[in-house]
C-alpha cells in the first residue's frame, strides 16, 4: 500500500536512545515540498504526490483515500483525469475502424456533435465524464433537432469514448452506463418492401445501362456498391452462385476505390435462371469493361477488374453517381413520387429479403446471403416479413375455448374437420 516520506528529516541509528534512533536533517532540508505520499499503482508503476511543510494531515488524508481506492478497485490516477478531453478523443479516434470511409464518418460526427459541447463546457476528461455532463449533452442534442436514430448513434460513440477513459483509469466509472440516464431510443420503423408493380415501373424506366442493377439488387440482394463492383467472372454458372467479394466506394478526400463488401465479409449467393438470363441479355448490349482502381484506399495497390456495369464513359458507378445518373429520374418518368429514405437503391435489397422469406428461406440462410454478421441483425430488420402463423393461431385459440366449453380435450385437427 502507500506510505508517507518525510523529505526533510530521516531516522538514523542512535544506541544512546530507547528507540535506538534519532532524527537527522536531510541534505535538502527546508527546500521544496516536505511530505511525499508514495504508492504502487495498478499498472505496477510507482506514483507519488507531494505536500508542503505544515500539511502532514492533508498528506495522511490523501494516503487514506489512495489506499481505500486501491483496495476497492476504484483507483483513478489523481492527475491523469486532468487530461484535456479533446486530446483523449484524438487518442480514441486512432483506434477506430481501419476502413477510411467509416473512420471519416465517425470523426465527422464526433467533431460536429460531441467535441463542440464537451470541450467548451467541460475541458478535462474528469470534468466531462460525469452524469451531469452526459445529461446536459443529451439536452443539447435534443435542442439541435437531431433525429433520435442519429442521437442513439452518437450516444454509442460517447459511451465508447468514456469507456476508454474508464479503462485508462482516468475516471472511476462510465457515466453513460448509469441507470439514472436513459439513452436515446428511436422507434424502429418497419421496412415495407416495394410491391411488384413499383419495382417493375422503376426497372422499365431506368436507363438501359443501369437496368441490370434491378436484377442484381432484387435477384441477389446486393448493395449498390457491390452491384457496381460485380464482374462476370464472379459468377460460377455450374454451381449457379455468385461470389460477392468487392464493392466500389467513394473515399474521403475524393476518389473511387475497390474494397471488400461491407464489414469486410465476402459471401456466396445463389443465382436463379432469370438472373442469368438478364445478365446474358445485358452483356449482348453492353460489354463488360476492365476498370483499374486502388484497393481500399487512394494509395492502395492497383486492382484490375472486368466490371459488368459501368458508366458510358467507362468509369465505374458508386452510390451517389448511380442515383444521380438515372435512379432519381426513373421515378419522374414512371410518374412516381420518390420518398426520402425509402426509395433508394437499397429498396431492391429489401424486396429480395421479403421475397425469400415469403418463399420459406430460413432466416439463417438469408443472413448469409445478405452478408449480415449474424441472424439477429437480419431478424431486427426483417422479422415482421416472415410468413405469418395467424391462421394456425386462430385455430388454436378456438380449440382452447371449445375445450373449456365442452369440458373435454379437443384436437386441432378434429376441430378443423368438424368445421
Amino acid at each position: 500500500m502507500s506510505h508517507i516520506e518525510d523529505r526533510w528529516w530521516k531516522d538514523v541509528p542512535d544506541p544512546t536512545t530507547k528507540s535506538g534512533k534519532r532524527r537527522e536533517k536531510k541534505t535538502g532540508y527546508g527546500k521544496g515540498m516536505r511530505y511525499r505520499v508514495r504508492w504502487i499503482g495498478p499498472g505496477g508503476t510507482e506514483e507519488s504526490e507531494s505536500f508542503p511543510d505544515g500539511h502532514k494531515r492533508a498528506a495522511e488524508n490523501f494516503q487514506k483515500e489512495i489506499d481505500l481506492s486501491l483496495l476497492a478497485g476504484t483507483y483513478v490516477h489523481h492527475r491523469i483525469g486532468e487530461m484535456l478531453f479533446s486530446e483523449h478523443i484524438d487518442e480514441w479516434l486512432k483506434g477506430r475502424s481501419a476502413d477510411p470511409v467509416s473512420r471519416d464518418k465517425v470523426k465527422g460526427s464526433v467533431s460536429k456533435h460531441i467535441v463542440p459541447f464537451f470541450v467548451k463546457k467541460y475541458a478535462t476528461v474528469a470534468a466531462a465524464c460525469t452524469e451531469a455532463g452526459v445529461k446536459d449533452w443529451l439536452a443539447w442534442l435534443s435542442r439541435r433537432g437531431l433525429e433520435l436514430s442519429y442521437q442513439a448513434q452518437l450516444y454509442v460513440m460517447l459511451t465508447s469514448i468514456m469507456e476508454a477513459a474508464t479503462r485508462a483509469r482516468m475516471v472511476p466509472e462510465n457515466p453513460c452506463k448509469s441507470k439514472s440516464i436513459t439513452p436515446p431510443r428511436p422507434t424502429q420503423s418497419k421496412i415495407i418492401p416495394w410491391p411488384p408493380e413499383r419495382a417493375h415501373a422503376i426497372w422499365t424506366h431506368l436507363p438501359p445501362r443501369q437496368r441490370i442493377a434491378v436484377a442484381l439488387g432484387a435477384g441477389c440482394g446486393l448493395r449498390i456498391g457491390e452491384i457496381s463492383g460485380v464482374s462476370p467472372s464472379d459468377f460460377r454458372r455450374r454451381e449457379r452462385v455468385l461470389d460477392v467479394q468487392r464493392q466500389v466506394r467513394w473515399v474521403p478526400g475524393g476518389g473511387v476505390v475497390f474494397s471488400p463488401p461491407k464489414g469486410g465479409k465476402s459471401r456466396v449467393v445463389p443465382v436463379g435462371k432469370a438472373v442469368f438470363d438478364e445478365i446474358d441479355e445485358y452483356m449482348e448490349n453492353f460489354e463488360p469493361t476492365v476498370v483499374t482502381l486502388p484497393w481500399r484506399t487512394k494509395d492502395g495497390r492497383p486492382e484490375r477488374v472486368e466490371v459488368l456495369m459501368v458508366r458510358r464513359s467507362g468509369l465505374p458507378y458508386y452510390n451517389k453517381a448511380f442515383e444521380a445518373s438515372g435512379w432519381h429520374s426513373a421515378f419522374n418518368r414512371a410518374g412516381l413520387v420518390k420518398r426520402l429514405k425509402v426509395d433508394g437503391p437499397h429498396a431492391l435489397r429489401h424486396l429480395y429479403a421479403s421475397t425469400l422469406l415469403e418463399q420459406g428461406v430460413s432466416i439463417n440462410d438469408l443472413a448469409e446471403y445478405l452478408g449480415h454478421h449474424n441472424a439477429s441483425v437480419t431478424l431486427k430488420y426483417y422479422a415482421h416479413m416472415m410468413p405469418s402463423s395467424h391462421h394456425r393461431a386462430r385455430g388454436a385459440a378456438d380449440v382452447v375455448l371449445k375445450t373449456v366449453q365442452s369440458g373435454r380435450p379437443v384436437d386441432l385437427d378434429d376441430d378443423a374437420e368438424a368445421t
